[in-house]
């Protein structure tokens, strides 16, 4: 992965992309964002210098706030033991 620090690299994912959706999130860790691209929803959290990500793949249109919830859940539960 280089010689980027996990905070280094969640920062650098929080920039704006071409053909990818970023939203912040709140209520987990310090700091969040959804990325919604056709592929796939991730939810990346950062709480002081631990990064986690949630990613979930083959899912509908129409399931992508399931999808975000469901992660959020997961990141919540993580989010709490670091």
């Amino acid at each position: 992965m280089g010689s980027l620090t996990p905070v280094q690299r969640f920062n650098n994912a929080k920039m704006p992309a071409p053909g990818i959706t970023k939203t912040p999130v709140t209520g987990i860790g310090d700091d969040g964002f959804y990325m919604v691209s056709q592929l796939r929803v991730s939810l990346h959290v950062k709480k002081g210098n631990s990064v986690s990500e949630m990613m979930v793949s083959g899912f509908s249109r129409q399931q992508v706030e399931q999808v975000k919830t469901m992660e959020k859940m997961l990141a919540q539960d993580v989010a709490a033991k670091l």
